[in-house]
């Protein structure tokens, strides 16, 4: 188990990366949208498809988050 300085760093480390990730997904949304408008739906497509990858790492974020308050 890391020291309680180095768990305590990861916790802040992990949240910081989600509320980052989130923050690159609603941008990626935005402009997935403009490019739908100007009729680019692959470029549309692919952007909405990084967003949801993004939920995903969240996903194994929060995951270790509780793995690392779990004793």
């Amino acid at each position: 188990m890391p020291e309680k300085g180095e768990a305590a760093k990861i916790e802040r480390l992990l949240n910081h990366w989600m509320e980052h990730n989130g923050e690159h997904a609603s941008e990626f949304m935005a402009w997935a949208e403009k490019s739908r408008k100007l009729g680019r739906a692959g470029v549309s497509e692919g952007i909405v498809r990084a967003a949801g990858e993004l939920e995903k790492a969240n996903e194994f974020l929060r995951a270790a988050l509780k793995a690392l308050k779990e004793r």
